[in-house]
């Protein structure tokens, strides 16, 4: 029979405000008593209270929780599990509330490294890709260092990427092109998850209201005026934009964004993709998903797809964490064994 372990997961109905609490996610089969205790003994370092004191700043964006040095014999979950995760945050979130996800991860695989990257929706809209590149140059230089040490022979650590909503997206295209050019090629990883990403480019007031709330949380302790000001000022600032693209003057960001995840010159046809996500998601439409996954397949990538139901933006962990995980994990799994990748733990 198998085993439960205690896991975290939000409680709140909005993610910008995730408060944690615990709930049990059921591990495979293969995992073992002895194997469960272990993980019960580290699960008090993963409280909520303690876990942000873990991540070591890199930069104001970029957090890195370190691989533990002792008191693991082996990787529980699975002892094929990647050696460094990649995680990209959503738009409104703070490093307590993507640190969740963090959470999940360490438990899953207890060995990987875990850097983090925030991903201010303000930030991300109105910054060029050369800001976004050198915002993730501490990423690059702590997993992968110079090139001769992202490339020395005998060392294959494994990669998995983790992408959360489309500001998410914003990052980890930045972060591929930064590869790029820092190597020559493309950055290798076996699994890129798609949480809630990729949406649609929808200027309709709705949309356009609901991601000027985004960016209201996102300044709002940054300026001295009230809420409602500050969402007027987004809106006009949405709708100059706009205005730029239809002159012709620039591409949407997000739509290069999108092709970007698409383009093998930038993202490996070597990782697998799993993408969640849901019809009843305000922000990021289940058809532009379904239809960046279609497009994927088309062009040779292997794809699975995890509709989810009554679950809104980057909601579908908290809404069900043993789900969400088990899922992650079969996904993982299937990645196993696809090309060795190098990366400087």
């Amino acid at each position: 029979m198998a085993q439960r372990v205690r896991f975290p997961y939000f409680t709140s109905p909005r993610p910008s405000l995730m408060l944690c609490e615990r709930r049990s996610f059921r591990l495979p089969m293969t995992t073992s008593k002895a194997e469960i205790g272990e993980i019960q003994s580290e699960d008090p370092q993963l409280s909520y209270n303690r876990i942000t004191d873990k991540f070591t700043r890199l930069s104001d964006q970029v957090y890195l929780l370190s691989a533990p040095q002792h008191g693991l014999e082996k990787d529980i979950a699975n002892e094929h599990g990647p050696n460094l995760i990649l995680l990209f945050g959503w738009g409104d979130a703070s490093l307590k509330h993507v640190s969740k996800f963090a959470d999940g991860f360490r438990i899953l695989f207890p060995r990987a490294k875990i850097i983090l990257v925030l991903a201010p929706i303000f930030k991300g809209l109105f910054s060029s890709q050369d800001d976004r590149m050198s915002c993730v140059q501490p990423l690059i230089q702590e997993a992968f260092g110079t090139e001769s040490a992202a490339h020395t022979p005998g060392k294959d650590p494994s990669v998995l990427v983790h992408v959360l909503s489309s500001t998410g997206c914003l990052y980890f295209t930045a972060t591929l092109e930064a590869y790029r050019n820092a190597f020559g090629q493309v950055m290798p990883h076996s699994l890129l998850v798609m949480d809630s990403t990729p949406g649609s480019i929808d200027h309709s007031p709705g949309k356009i209201g609901r991601m000027a709330d985004a960016m209201t949380v996102d300044v709002r302790s940054k300026v001295p005026w009230p809420p409602q000001v500050t969402k007027v000022m987004c809106i006009m600032i949405l709708y100059m934009m706009r205005a730029v693209e239809l002159a012709g003057s620039r591409e949407n960001l997000l739509v290069v964004a999108f092709r970007m995840a698409n383009d093998e010159t930038f993202e490996t046809k070597s990782a697998r993709r799993l993408y969640i996500y849901s019809k009843e998601d305000r922000t990021t439409a289940w058809e532009a998903v379904e239809k960046h996954a279609d497009e994927a397949r088309h062009l040779g990538y292997e794809v699975d797809s995890n509709l989810w139901e009554a679950s809104g933006h980057v909601e579908h962990m908290r809404k069900s964490p043993e789900k969400y995980w088990s899922i992650i994990s079969k996904a993982w799994e299937k990645s196993t064994g696809s090309l060795v990748i190098k990366a400087r733990l």
